[in-house]
């Protein structure tokens, strides 16, 4: 058993979109928040589609390999935290 789904802070997580390994050599992990967005390597939200209209260029912006999500997220978290204050 795996995780798969992991809480980075109260506004974003770090979930797997192919818990069951369907795909193992793909990059498969999105930054989501409670709204249902996606993180982007730009560090911009915008809205995950159905499955079904999800193109190869969204899931280019928008899926990552486990490590990298980890550091778009931090990231994206002290980028966040900066304009908080």
């Amino acid at each position: 058993m795996r995780a798969v789904k992991y809480f980075v802070n109260d506004r974003i997580c770090i979930e797997d979109r192919d818990p069951e390994n369907r795909f193992p050599m793909k990059d498969t992990w999105a930054i989501t928040d409670p709204f249902g967005r996606c993180l982007n390597g730009d560090l911009e939200f915008e809205y995950e589609p159905m499955p079904s209209n999800r193109n190869d260029a969204f899931l280019a912006r928008c899926r990552f390999s486990l490590e990298k999500a980890q550091r778009v997220a931090a990231t994206f978290s002290d980028s966040t935290e900066d304009t908080e204050t």
